[in-house]
Formats: structure tokens, C-alpha cells, sequence
């Protein structure tokens, strides 16, 4: 009877353990290189929020979120970052490309969790990450030749495609695609907007370039204004390839990646952990699991156009 009570004690304490840790105030700094854009839904923002409380950690309640944005330009970043370290927040959460070092050289004190679409080029080992951060990719930048092989197979007689990027942020993508071009027979002309305020000129360019496809990288802008993009290329009856399957979800007509849901519930794990004591460099630097091929059957009918049944039978999600 003693050692099944000593037992139950036992249990509750280890169960204890988190829950008492989550009753205490928390503060974790979130920064973006994009923009704050109200009532734009953010899959990526959502499902790590969502996935925080499911662990116990709730805005509101014993979780305070405080988030910054660069609006584009990465030299503000130093300066966003001394004001979340004002504010002692436990954990600092940075949102896309080349951001990583940057914040990390304005304060190496503060634990760190990465969300990348570029490798973590900088770090000797994805198992011991180097310095004190850690952090997820998503691969879409190593992605970027294989979705130019899509857009061939998509439009075999393709010629000339347009790269539309953020060049702070697209610029890695855009070189493996300049790379890849010569194998495909295709010639890239790369569009660049760093702002929402650009994307009127980046449409006005393409349009008069007349490209046989689009290729869209995934950042912080692009995604906030992917309704405006994939409503553009319907416009243009333009057959556009794009990266996460939240662009297919918003009428874009083939998107290949990974989901924004998963990278916002794997940062939220990792910044979970550190909450509880681990250190970042005892957290290995993950990759997206799964990469979906999404075709929006509905758009492609609206375009007149016909996927290739090779591309049907391969896709992961089909909208119809």
C-alpha cells in the first residue's frame, strides 16, 4: 500500500512539474521581417498559437506574445531586437531568411528558435547547432529548381518564366532557379517587390513581360498578399506555381512545399521546450517532414487550362 501511494505521489509531482511551470507569466518576443497586415489570416501565426496553448501556454493567461515586425528592412532589426531584451522576454522567435544572425549578434544571451525557408547554412551540425538558438526550415529555397521542373511539366512548351521575390529575402532561391534554368530551356526574369506599396509596378512588369509561367517565392510579403498575387495571375489567365499549399488554398493553381501549420506547431514545440529548461543547442535544427504537391483544379478550370494527368496522379491535395 506504502509503495503504491509513494507511486501515486510520484506521478502527480512529474505531472506537476509542467503545469506549475505554465502558471507562471511568460513572455516570448516574436519578430518578422515582413509586415503587420490586420485582418490578413496567418496559418503560420495561428497554428503556433494554437499549438502553445494545447501545451498549457495561452495568450491572456500565462502567455504574453510580443510581437515586432521589420517591415522589409533587416537593418531594424538590432534595434527590435534591444527592445524585446528590455522587455526580458524568455525565448525571441524570428521569422524569416538571413534574420537568424542578425538577432543573434544583437543579443546572444536570449535562447532563440529560427524559422527559415533557407538551410541553416551558418551551422557546422543540424544535431548541435552552434550558438544559442535552434529553429525549423522549410526547405522552400532548396525547393525552388524542383518547382521549376513543375512549371515545365505543367507548360511543356514554356520558354520564359518570371521569378517574382523579395530580394532580402528570395535572393538563394532565385540563383538555385537561374542554375536550374539551362536544363529546362527556360529563361528567368526575376521581378522584385519589398513591399506590399511595390507589388503595382512587380504586376505591371510582369504583365508586360508576358511570361509562359510565374514562380512565386514564399516570404513574409508574398504570403500576406497571396490573395492579391493569385488573383493577378487569374487575371492574366497566367499558369503560376507557387510554394506552400495555403497559396493553392487561396486560388494559386499548383503550389509545392511544405504547410505553414506545421513549421507554426514544430517552432511552438521547440519554444515550449525551452520554456521548460532545455537549451537550445540540446535541440536539433528540424526540416519540414512533408512536402505537398496541391493543385486547384477549380482555378485551372477558370484559367481554361488542363493539369497534366502526370501531375494529378502524383498531387497530395486536390481542389476542386
Amino acid at each position: 500500500m506504502k509503495n503504491a501511494l509513494a507511486l501515486t505521489l510520484l506521478v502527480a509531482l512529474a505531472v506537476s512539474i509542467p503545469c506549475a511551470d505554465a502558471q507562471r507569466v511568460h513572455r516570448v518576443g516574436v519578430l518578422n521581417t515582413g509586415f503587420a497586415t490586420p485582418g490578413i489570416f496567418s496559418p503560420l501565426g495561428t497554428s503556433f498559437e494554437t499549438r502553445l496553448a494545447d501545451l498549457g501556454y495561452r495568450q491572456g493567461q500565462n502567455l504574453v506574445l510580443e510581437r515586432r515586425w521589420a517591415e522589409g528592412k533587416l537593418d531594424r532589426l538590432p534595434a527590435l531586437t534591444a527592445e524585446l531584451a528590455q522587455l526580458k522576454v524568455e525565448v525571441i522567435v524570428t521569422i524569416g531568411n538571413k534574420i537568424q544572425k542578425i538577432v543573434q549578434d544583437a543579443n546572444p544571451r536570449i535562447p532563440m528558435v529560427s524559422l527559415s525557408c533557407d538551410s541553416f547554412s551558418s551551422v557546422a551540425s543540424y544535431a548541435k547547432p552552434n550558438g544559442n538558438f535552434t529553429g525549423v526550415t522549410c526547405m522552400s529555397t532548396e525547393l525552388s529548381p524542383k518547382r521549376l521542373e513543375l512549371a515545365k511539366q505543367l507548360v511543356p512548351g514554356a520558354t520564359r518564366a518570371v521569378y517574382l521575390h523579395n530580394p532580402t529575402q528570395g535572393d538563394v532561391g532565385l540563383a538555385l532557379t537561374l542554375e536550374a534554368a539551362s536544363r529546362f530551356g527556360v529563361a528567368i526574369k526575376p521581378v522584385e517587390a519589398r513591399s506590399g506599396a511595390d507589388l503595382k509596378a512587380a504586376f505591371a512588369a510582369i504583365a508586360a513581360e508576358r511570361p509562359d509561367v510565374l514562380l512565386v517565392y514564399p516570404d513574409a510579403l508574398t504570403m500576406t498578399q497571396r490573395e492579391a498575387i493569385t488573383a493577378f495571375a487569374a487575371a492574366q489567365k497566367l499558369p503560376a506555381v507557387y510554394a506552400y499549399k495555403e497559396f493553392a488554398e487561396a486560388g494559386g493553381l499548383v503550389s509545392y512545399g511544405s504547410t505553414l501549420t506545421e513549421l507554426g506547431e514544430r517552432s511552438a514545440d521547440l519554444v515550449v521546450k525551452i520554456l521548460r529548461g532545455t537549451k537550445p543547442s540540446d535541440l536539433p535544427l528540424e526540416q519540414a517532414t512533408r512536402v505537398y504537391l496541391t493543385v486547384n483544379l477549380k482555378t485551372a478550370h477558370a484559367l481554361g487550362y488542363n493539369v497534366p494527368q502526370s501531375i494529378l496522379q502524383r498531387a497530395d491535395y486536390v481542389i476542386q
